[in-house]
């Protein structure tokens, strides 16, 4: 297993190669960078999902999730996507009301992460979010 730190994200190599993303603190506009920075990390590992764990996120504003615009389309091109999960009621209220949920999957827990990307490509967005 692999695994990276930057202040607060955190970048491990799960088995079966999928990278995991673990943020801590509020997700504004400057915390987005350090996660954009994590994520062009991750590239490399060619992973078709990376998985973001939001259990220790404080916040999330609208201007953090707009700053990360960019990154999911250049991932969205690269056939990759964001699997979040551990998302409180208050973080995943703003993050559907930005209608930033359209952009990326959303499950419960890492199990159900983990089970989502390892099932087949066309039957993935049949999950509940």
């Amino acid at each position: 297993m692999e695994s990276r730190s930057d202040k607060n994200v955190q970048a491990t190599l799960l088995a079966g190669h999928t990278p995991l993303i673990i943020l801590q603190g509020c997700l504004d506009e400057a915390y987005a960078t350090l996660l954009i920075n994590s994520l062009d990390k991750s590239s490399p590992w060619q992973a078709s999902f990376i998985l973001v764990d939001f259990g220790k996120v404080t916040q999330v504003t609208p201007a953090g999730l707009r700053h990360l615009l960019p990154l999911i389309s250049q991932l969205q091109d690269q056939k990759k996507e964001l699997v979040l999960f551990n998302l409180r009621t208050d973080i995943k209220q703003t993050v559907c009301s930005s209608g930033f949920d359209s952009l990326v999957m959303i499950t419960p827990t890492l199990q159900d992460a983990i089970l989502y990307a390892q099932q087949p490509k066309n039957t993935n967005k049949g999950l509940a979010r």
